[in-house]
């Protein structure tokens, strides 16, 4: 069973050792810098590893290290230990894939979106000139069919599928990249402006 483990965690690396090249903030740039195995699973990981696994995996020193270190965080998040698959991680490492090849690679927002909370229900894509004023180019909210814990406060967005998880993103330079302005949820990043126009 751990043979089987230990094949697993080295195919899940190669999976993303090219999953995992965007540069740090820099979506505008084709220069890619080059990473260790350890920097590519670092970023690969970053989203749903703890502040510990973060700190443990920043001491490791070897590929055998690296190998057990994988092994022990994809077991803790295994839904299911009574099948052989680790589902947590097959449907991980689909999101994180997609995410990376067709959201604008996995340091932006919608990527990181896609990456924890998975597709949404429904995509809705507008110009801003349906909003009182025109404070971005565009903007995309994602709409999963969940009811949002606390009520919205009144925000420019508020009347979009009300009552549900949303999150915005919008196209703040004018370069095509969306970042994200808003959301329903707690503690996520929120531009302040979208309350000042409602």
């Amino acid at each position: 069973m751990l043979k089987y483990k230990l094949v697993l965690t080295v195919a899940g690396i190669s999976i993303f050792l090219s999953s995992c090249s965007t540069p740090p903030h820099n979506f505008y740039s084709s220069i890619q810098p080059s990473r260790t195995i350890k920097e590519k699973v670092t970023c690969f990981i970053e989203y749903i590893a703890t502040s510990n696994e973060k700190q443990t995996l920043e001491l490791l020193n070897s590929e055998e290290e690296l190998n057990n270190f994988l092994i022990e965080f994809w077991w803790r998040r295994d839904t299911n230990t009574t099948t052989e698959e680790n589902e947590f991680k097959e449907t991980y490492v689909k999101r994180f894939t997609y995410a990376n090849t067709y959201l604008g690679g996995w340091q932006t927002d919608r990527a990181r979106a896609y990456i924890l909370y998975g597709a949404p229900d429904e995509i809705i894509s507008e110009t801003m000139n349906n909003l009182p004023v025109n404070i971005y180019q565009d903007y995309e909210v994602w709409v999963y069919d969940k009811k949002t814990v606390h009520p919205e406060l009144p925000n420019m967005f508020v009347s979009i599928a009300p009552g549900k998880v949303k999150y915005v993103f919008a196209d703040k330079m004018g370069f095509g990249v969306k970042e994200q302005i808003y959301s329903t949820e707690d503690n996520e990043k929120i531009d302040a402006k979208v309350y000042r126009y409602n």
